[in-house]
């Protein structure tokens, strides 16, 4: 598995462009904020992969507002938008529907304990008449039937972020296509992180990988046990759970009581937050390190207090913008380079977290979560 470590690049004008947006409506009923000047575009290292497994590293280019002529409408559908990591990824939907001038439609389940309410959802987008579903599968099989349903439905179904694990049908389809990153990687990259800063002194770890049965939590759960196999890190606990900052946090301190020669704590973004918070809250800030395989803004702002060792960053708004540029070539026609396409993640640690931009990783600070939008005229 090959692991980067490289900053990706980055035109400026694509920040520029975005934070027009920055005042679009908070919810339904809102008057949502005039489209991005449609001239500016945006560029990011991204890794294509084949359905063979080979991956290319190469920018990724997005189409054209020029080449867009469809009325398309594109119904995403988030896991929940209850912390920073899919309010990013809302905003980077947005930010790339409004460039390319399409109706964009969010709905949110609520919670990972809430696959019916997803399911139920993503059923009424495909009797609606969307153009496009944008997924956020909040189970990896359990959403499978659903996605089967949109593409016999002729609806283009991009899986993003968390990603699925559905039959070669699907994966085939030429409806079908991925805007996710390995989160194995991901967790791979923040495993060697601890390992060699470890320098082979035994390390006891917490892993706090997320929700059962999601793809992204499985994937990064084995990128963390594979890395540090043979080393001094040793898993001490593996605890599951929805990725609410409550949840992780009791996960966590549950975790520091009955294992209290743990040496540091190990999770998604959320999970390493909420680390922080119970060291923070037991006196302990500093005694344990605190990694997350994937980074939302308080773990950032963590690192850089020197409170958190590290986290990688995975770019979820340019998965955002990914997974619409890729939905609406396919409404379009065009054939995509990669039906599976993510951008690089980083390593992001006290050494490099002063050189890596905020709006970048996560989008404006003052975002808020928005439910329609469509242009003007529609």
């Amino acid at each position: 598995m090959r692991m980067k470590n490289s900053v990706r690049a980055f035109l400026a004008g694509a920040v520029v462009a975005v934070l027009a947006a920055c005042g679009a409506a908070g919810g339904a009923g809102e008057e949502a904020a005039a489209a991005p000047d449609a001239s500016e575009n945006w560029t990011i290292a991204a890794d294509y992969t084949q359905p063979d497994g080979t991956t290319e590293e190469a920018d990724y280019e997005p189409m054209s507002p020029d080449g867009v002529e469809g009325d398309w409408k594109v119904c995403a559908l988030l896991p929940h938008v209850k912390d920073a990591l899919w309010v990013s990824a809302n905003y980077g939907n947005l930010m790339e529907a409004q460039r390319l001038g399409v109706q964009y439609n969010m709905f949110e389940a609520g919670g990972y304990g809430n696959l019916s309410t997803q399911i139920s959802q993503m059923d009424d987008c495909i009797v609606q008449g969307y153009d496009a579903i944008i997924l956020g599968a909040i189970s990896a099989d359990g959403n499978c039937s659903t996605i089967e349903r949109a593409i016999e439905a002729g609806i283009v179904v991009i899986d993003f972020i968390n990603g699925t694990n559905c039959s070669d049908a699907v994966k085939s389809s030429e409806l079908f296509a991925q805007a996710v990153v390995s989160y194995y990687d991901t967790a791979a990259l923040a495993a060697e992180h601890l390992v060699e800063t470890s320098n082979g002194e035994p390390r006891k770890v917490g892993v706090f990988p997320g929700p059962d049965g999601a793809t992204f939590a499985n994937d990064a759960a084995q990128g963390f046990a594979d890395v540090t196999e043979g080393t001094s890190v040793e898993t001490t606990v593996v605890r599951r759970g929805d990725t609410g900052l409550d949840v992780q946090l009791s996960l966590i301190q549950d975790a520091l009581q009955a294992y209290p020669d743990m040496t540091d704590v190990f999770g998604v973004d959320i999970a390493a937050e909420a680390g922080v918070v119970a060291l923070r809250n037991a006196g302990k800030t500093g005694e344990l390190g605190v990694y997350g395989y994937t980074i939302i803004p308080g773990l950032y702002e963590a690192i850089q207090n020197g409170d958190a060792a590290g986290a990688v960053a995975d770019h979820t708004p340019f998965q955002g913008r990914i997974a619409m540029d890729m939905a609406v070539r396919l409404l379009e026609g065009e054939e995509l380079r990669a039906t599976r396409v993510g951008p690089v993640p980083v390593m992001v640690s006290d050494e490099n977290v002063d050189e890596v931009d905020y709006v970048e990783l996560f989008g404006p600070r003052d975002f808020k979560p928005v439910y329609e939008w469509a242009p003007s005229g529609s």
